[in-house]
């Protein structure tokens, strides 16, 4: 699902970390989005949630590179919106992706915790 996001949008990080590269977010926990930006290549969105860049230059999932502008930057399909996270779940039960909308149930409890 191609997910958008603007600046000030409450999010909610869907994953951990993935690599020391990336922008540090934890499962489960509610974020602002300061900045967006977009892939010039595939159009693909990145969201900013803090943090300073540890590299000049980020690389695209299509393999197109850009200056990071001196921002951390993370796939906007790693996020969901806060308001959104509850439809996302019913959604995935009703086409019977039922991992997902278990995974999604998860992250609405820890949310709520």
């Amino acid at each position: 699902m191609k997910k958008e996001f603007k600046v000030g949008d409450e999010v909610v990080s869907l994953s951990n970390t993935a690599n020391t590269k990336s922008q540090l977010r934890f499962e489960g926990k509610k974020y602002i989005v300061l900045d967006v930006m977009y892939c010039p290549k595939c159009g693909l969105q990145c969201i900013n949630i803090g943090g300073v860049a540890k590299y000049r230059q980020v690389k695209c999932e299509c393999g197109d590179i850009q200056d990071s502008r001196g921002k951390s930057w993370t796939n906007s399909s790693n996020f969901s919106e806060v308001n959104h996270i509850e439809k996302e779940m019913l959604d995935a039960v009703k086409i019977e992706n039922y991992e997902e909308a278990a995974f999604l149930r998860d992250i609405i409890k820890e949310m709520n915790a």
